[in-house]
């Protein structure tokens, strides 16, 4: 067997990041530098990427395992797409996993409605470590591995003890700084962010539980149906929208033992409004799913109860109008196509409602929570007969987002036909 291959790993348990595997072929098998492990572990140096989301899953599956057939494992086990994913509708899950498998790198952030400005809102440049888990481990296997909840930018302390983590290796490469040096955890800590650290408290540490379940469990009703009605429900039963804000802002700040503002800053939960009003607004993205934690422990102390069933038809989810009148398959397909082309450009869970929206691009943008040429850009790829049949049977009106974009359409073609003749 060729010495580019992987020839011995030990076993990488679950929740161990997949550049374990790097470190050990480095450190154990002697490889002579990063690049040859990497290699060896997923058959080039791949850009030197960590492979947190799994882009590389194929080649790992093959070189670290011997068969791709474990890719969807080294996906759930191993990678943030295991965290993530459980906050999506089960088609997007089978869709996403399919483009990292295939090596699509961009699909990550499109999946979860994320920039690649919001990287660092989603993990950690740094690696991060326990010291509790590290002498465990090293009781254990004799050494320590990297673990996945541990680079989430969301969590501060380890889910397991509650430990502050402590901050190793930084990126290598200078400007272009990607993969990590070949350090295994406790072997290069360095002086924490000089930021203000959560206190341990009775809300801090239900919101730890959660973690510690996210790549062991089903976490059903994070899924996108489940939530919806989780918030509705919440803002029916406490009043009011702003009356539910009220109500879980001052159990969250009495259970946690600081400040909402405090809370976001610290578990990068920020964003142009309140956490908590974006949830109830709807206007939530699978990359929140943090905000969804910290409201999941709120509601429960409340005694509001979580939906939690599978995932289905999210056309059950409209909230009243046309939509709710007309009930025939040309409807269901148009209304079906509308959620599933708003899933795949990554829009809040609110645009459950477009086929409700009489209004225009900017206004529409505002209510679902984006900006406005994020959604005319999903407006651009909504097919010409979908858009025609929204207008016959929902009634839409000219000043509308489905009657702009189709007059945008005829503008465009004719300004082609005129091209042409010309």
């Amino acid at each position: 067997m060729s010495n580019s291959r992987c020839f011995f790993m030990p076993l990488l348990r679950t929740g161990d990041i997949l550049f374990n595997a790097v470190v050990i072929q480095k450190r154990i098998v002697d490889r002579a530098s990063v690049s040859d492990a990497l290699v060896a572990v997923r058959g080039s140096v791949g850009g030197m990427a960590r492979d947190l989301f799994g882009h590389n899953v194929t080649e790992i599956s093959a070189n670290l395992l011997g068969d791709i057939s474990h890719s969807d494992r080294l996906l759930r086990h191993h990678t943030l797409f295991g965290v993530f994913r459980h906050a999506l509708s089960d088609p997007m899950i089978e869709s996403w996993s399919k483009d990292l498998k295939a090596g699509r790198h961009l699909s990550s952030l499109q999946s979860l409605g994320a920039s690649p400005s919001d990287l660092g809102a989603l993990s950690t440049p740094s690696l991060r470590s326990c010291s509790a888990c590290i002498a465990t481990d090293r009781d254990l296997q004799g050494f320590a591995t990297w673990k996945l909840t541990h680079q989430i930018s969301a969590v501060d302390r380890c889910p397991d003890h509650g430990t502050l983590l402590d901050h190793e290796s930084r990126p290598i490469g200078g400007a272009h700084a990607r993969i990590w040096p070949a350090h295994l955890p406790g072997e290069s800590v360095g002086s924490r962010p000089q930021h203000a650290f959560l206190p341990p408290s009775d809300g801090y540490a239900a919101y730890l539980r959660l973690w510690q379940r996210v790549l062991t469990d089903e976490l059903p009703w994070l899924k996108p149906s489940a939530w919806i009605q989780s918030m509705r429900a919440a803002v029916s039963r406490l009043g009011g929208i702003d009356a539910a804000i009220e109500a879980i802002e001052t159990d969250i700040t009495l259970a946690w033992g600081t400040s909402i503002a405090a809370i976001s800053a610290a578990l990068f939960l920020d964003n142009k409004l309140n956490p908590i009003r974006e949830e109830l607004l709807l206007k939530s993205r699978p990359r929140d799913i943090a905000r969804r934690m910290l409201l999941h422990g709120s509601l429960d102390r409340l005694g509001l109860d979580l939906f939690g069933f599978a995932e289905g038809d999210q056309r059950e989810l409209l909230l009243s109008g046309p939509a709710e009148r007309r009930q025939t398959p040309v409807m269901n397909a148009c209304t079906d196509r509308i959620i599933e082309l708003a899933n795949q450009c990554g829009l809040p869970l609110a645009s459950v409602r477009l086929v409700e929206m009489d209004s225009g691009p900017a206004h529409t943008a505002k209510s679902i929570g984006v900006s406005e040429d994020s959604f005319r850009g999903f407006a651009a790829i909504v097919e010409e007969d979908v858009l025609r049949n929204l207008m016959d049977f929902f009634q839409f009106s000219a000043r509308s987002w489905v009657a702009i974009e189709i007059a945008r359409r005829r503008r465009r073609n004719g300004r082609q036909l005129t091209d042409h003749a010309a």
